[in-house]
């Protein structure tokens, strides 16, 4: 299993080359983490900015998308239809 990025303060996330970037806002930190070691993008914050190509690279990487309400209540969830056959072969291992 990859990691869980959560984004809770005002990020602007997007694509360079085989990563997310990730600029905060209110700090102007910038960081950036390889596609390839995120399995989450979890977004608890209404005021995150984020692009198509964003979603467009996440399907492709196989990187599902949570968005939360004020609440922190999942409101929609996005997992890619690719690679669901060797998620469920995992779990049933």
């Amino acid at each position: 299993m990859r990691n869980i990025v959560y984004v809770e303060n005002r990020q602007v996330v997007t694509v360079k080359k085989y990563s997310l970037r990730f600029f905060n806002m209110v700090t102007k930190e910038e960081r950036f983490i390889p596609f390839e070691d995120i399995d989450y993008l979890i977004f608890d914050t209404g005021s995150s900015l984020f692009s198509e190509k964003l979603v467009e690279k996440c399907i492709e990487n196989r990187i599902s998308l949570l968005f939360m309400d004020r609440k922190h209540t999942p409101v929609a969830a996005y997992e890619s239809i690719y690679g669901q056959e060797n998620r469920l072969n995992t779990l049933k291992k």
